[in-house]
């Protein structure tokens, strides 16, 4: 039972971070600029206006969130070996 459980917090941990490749992480609004930051990249809202980061900016958050997703759906199918789960998830909270 206790397995089943851990498996379903799992998949919530592999659907909320796939879900941040949808959904901002932050609106920073300016005196002269509105950004709004996603974890692939920064989109200004005024027109015609270039953002002061490029996407390099953001590689190492997007990398982290890909690993992390990455572990968390493959900590699902290591039922049978519950000792490497347990590792998985312990580099999954460090991350």
């Amino acid at each position: 039972m206790i397995q089943r459980k851990q498996s379903v917090f799992l998949f919530l941990s592999f659907i909320s971070l796939a879900g941040l490749a949808f959904l901002p992480l932050a609106n920073f609004l300016g005196d002269q600029d509105s950004l709004v930051m996603y974890v692939y990249q920064i989109v200004s809202k005024v027109p015609d206006s270039i953002p002061p980061f490029s996407s390099l900016f953001l590689l190492p958050l997007l990398s982290i969130v890909i690993i992390a997703a990455t572990l968390s759906f493959g900590a699902i199918f290591m039922f049978k070996n519950r000792s490497r789960q347990l590792m998985v998830v312990r580099l999954m909270i460090f991350l």
